[in-house]
């Protein structure tokens, strides 16, 4: 006797459980339109200046990373609290017209095994939406 998933594998349940999960993530982001220029961000040249070539440059002109120069595949910032680096993205975000995803790290993290991971997973796949 099978029970739950039908002899199908358990594929819809997986289905089922990735649905949860952007449902779950979809209800913990605050999605806004920042709306920070980068003039409001006193200092942290070095950041600005890396950040447009990171993420704003291969948006605007795409045609100057065709060939041997590729865009940057992503940047890291990191820092103690209040160094600037929520308004640099959003300051980012604003430029490339882009919507930014704001989550605390505490609702990503699961106390069960794996969770955490389908979470950022859910995550990632709703940002690609």
């Amino acid at each position: 006797m099978m029970s739950g998933n039908n002899g199908k594998g358990g594929g819809n349940n997986s289905n089922d459980e990735k649905d949860k999960f952007k449902e779950l993530i979809s209800e913990a982001i605050l999605t806004e339109k920042p709306n920070v220029k980068w003039e409001d961000i006193a200092g942290l040249e070095n950041a600005k200046s890396s950040l447009k070539e990171a993420v704003i440059m291969p948006i605007k002109f795409p045609q100057i990373f065709e060939g041997i120069r590729k865009p940057w595949k992503g940047i890291l910032l990191y820092g103690p609290p209040g160094t600037g680096k929520t308004f640099l993205a959003k300051a980012c975000a604003t430029e490339a017209d882009a919507t930014f995803f704001e989550i605390s790290a505490a609702t990503l993290v699961s106390k069960y095994v794996g969770e955490t991971e389908k979470m950022i997973r859910a995550l990632f796949n709703l940002a690609r939406e």
